[in-house]
């Protein structure tokens, strides 16, 4: 039968994020996620149709946040045994400390400043205390002729340079790696802990 409504919008999402190279970055996500002990919870924020759920482990809770209830509904059906919460990335409804490894997969850039910072906060309130936050996000960078034709396209409306991701995300946590990575997008790609006073 074939794919109509929702399931065919969730299909072409997950067709264009592998067609924009996302089995790349998995490998290079995949190196910042395996980390020892392994983490009893994984929140996926942004994780839409849970794309990156084969890179959690399977022995942790992994959850797919997304503000997109079509994606999630998805996700359930595809993700047997795995959690799913639709919400707001800026208020999560998530217990204090209770997430051990925090995923921002091209969320960033779907957030103006004052919400990214609150996303920021929350991650800091949510991580556990031997919790981190991993992200791989596209980044501005204008003599970056692949990335400018893809910015028109981009459905987020807020690019920022790197500089200016890393200023916001050392606002509060201390970072562990930064990397530099291109496929048609250039990328920020990195993982960091909450400072604690």
């Amino acid at each position: 039968m074939p794919k109509r409504g929702p399931d065919l919008q969730a299909w072409v999402y997950d067709l264009s994020q592998r067609m924009l190279g996302a089995s790349r970055s998995d490998r290079r996500l995949r190196e910042l996620l395996d980390v020892d002990p392994a983490p009893r919870v994984v929140l996926d924020v942004g994780g839409g149709t849970g794309i990156s759920e084969p890179l959690a482990p399977r022995e942790s809770l992994y959850i797919c946040f997304d503000l997109d209830a079509t994606r999630l509904a998805h996700f359930v059906a595809t993700h047997p045994g795995r959690e799913a919460i639709c919400g707001d990335a800026a208020h999560l409804p998530i217990a204090t400390g209770a997430v051990d490894l925090m995923l921002c997969r091209g969320v960033f850039h779907h957030l103006d400043t004052g919400s990214l910072k609150k996303l920021l906060n929350e991650a800091h309130r949510v991580l556990s205390a031997r919790g981190s936050m991993v992200w791989l996000e596209p980044v501005w960078s204008p003599r970056w002729l692949p990335g400018r034709v893809l910015w028109q396209v981009d459905q987020g409306s807020h690019p920022r340079t790197e500089d200016e991701l890393r200023t916001l995300i050392e606002a509060g946590f201390e970072i562990d790696n930064w990397q530099d990575h291109a496929i048609y997008h250039r990328y920020a790609l990195g993982s960091a802990r909450p400072r604690r006073s």
